[in-house]
């Protein structure tokens, strides 16, 4: 005999039974069962050996620098310690050349912060640079050219 919904009940719907049912069958299966004492102890037929075991997962390690790169990092903190102190600040760029050859070392290695310090000294620091860069008001009020966008690359859109 079939069941008929009564006047305001509403029939199931057969997906919501199946919902229901597998629900249901997913919640049984999860429970534990009851293992007997013998059923507890399960031999392996093949038992693990240590050598079979993944080596634990080692720390990525920070490289050593370079011998170059701190020898090329050494001269350019001496530079900014003994000799920019004592200039006048004539540098067109917000981020100067020996903090900005410092930056492109850290980076990029020392050759290709080496060749990066002679790209913007060679290329960059003449008088048409202003048309290319945008200006930076520094807090001495000064307008500076802002190139950063070369080591940190282009704006994030």
């Amino acid at each position: 005999m079939e069941k008929t919904a009564r006047p305001g009940e509403h029939a199931p719907r057969p997906r919501a039974v199946f919902a229901r049912s597998l629900a249901c069958a997913i919640l049984i299966a999860s429970l534990p069962a009851r293992v007997s004492a013998a059923a507890s102890t399960i031999v392996d037929p093949e038992p693990w050996e240590p050598q079979d075991l993944a080596p634990p997962p080692v720390a990525a390690a920070v490289p050593e620098p370079s011998v170059s790169k701190t020898i090329t990092l050494r001269m350019i903190r001496w530079y900014q310690r003994d000799v920019a102190t004592r200039s006048v600040s004539r540098c067109p760029f917000a981020i100067s050349c020996s903090r900005y050859t410092a930056m492109a070392i850290e980076r990029r290695g020392a050759l290709a912060g080496v060749l990066w310090f002679i790209d913007r000294n060679l290329y960059r620091e003449n008088s048409g640079t202003g048309d290319y860069y945008p200006w930076v008001e520094m807090p001495d009020g000064a307008l500076k050219l802002d190139d950063r966008f070369f080591l940190d690359g282009p704006p994030p859109k």
